[in-house]
């Protein structure tokens, strides 16, 4: 029997959660860090409006997805998250990454769009294992590079791909990694990947994971 849009949709989200858990214990596992992830409320709402979650810096991975989820999604993280998971990635030392978190600027986030681009194709790998053992009929993940840094909103359209009015399903967590605070990030669904007349409202779900080493 072929699977409804309404069980993909909710499958989506469900295993979204489980994508990131995975991976977070990637990341842990690679870089020797304990990595904390909260899902928040999800969220329908316009792209225009995540601007009041996002209002610094920000890094933004775009996926293309083929298969029985058709279309291309974006990860978000705030400045903070930008600058954390950046940092861990190129082995910034503690002090440094702390310091970057605190004086940012768009010419220092330039210089992350590489290291961005690596936390891209590890959330891919990450996503790309769990929804190919999770989604029947789920083809492939590709990430695009360079990733974004910096700040969209007043042209979302050319840096993300997502018009200002454009509707999207938002599914927030909080993150934390090792000794440093929390920082916000997200994965971005618009609407049409699910189908032009979709009418899905994601359910909420309450999932707490935690990383460790």
């Amino acid at each position: 029997m072929a699977t409804s849009q309404i069980e993909v949709e909710s499958r989506v989200t469900e295993l979204a959660t489980q994508a990131l858990k995975a991976f977070c214990d990637d990341i842990s596992g690679t870089f020797g860090v304990d990595i904390e992830c909260e899902q928040r409320e999800i969220a329908t709402e316009i792209v225009a409006s995540l601007q009041q979650r996002f209002n610094k810096l920000v890094a933004v991975n775009v996926v293309d997805s083929e298969g029985l989820l058709s279309g291309t999604f974006r990860f978000i993280f705030d400045q903070e998250g930008l600058f954390t998971l950046g940092g861990i990635i190129i082995m910034l030392p503690e002090e440094r990454i702390m310091s970057n978190r605190q004086n940012a600027s768009a010419e220092l986030a330039e210089s992350m769009v590489d290291a961005i681009g690596e936390v891209g194709n590890l959330l891919v790998g990450s996503w790309d294992r769990v929804f190919s053992e999770g989604l029947e009929g789920y083809n492939h993940f590709s990430h695009r590079l360079p990733a974004f840094v910096g700040k969209p909103w007043d042209k979302s359209e050319e840096t993300m791909g997502l018009a200002g009015d454009e509707e999207v399903f938002f599914i927030p967590y909080e993150m934390t990694v090792g000794s440093y605070p929390s920082f916000n990030c997200g994965v971005i669904f618009p609407k049409t990947i699910f189908g032009e007349s979709s009418d899905f409202v994601p359910e909420q779900t309450t999932v707490i994971e935690q990383a460790t080493q």
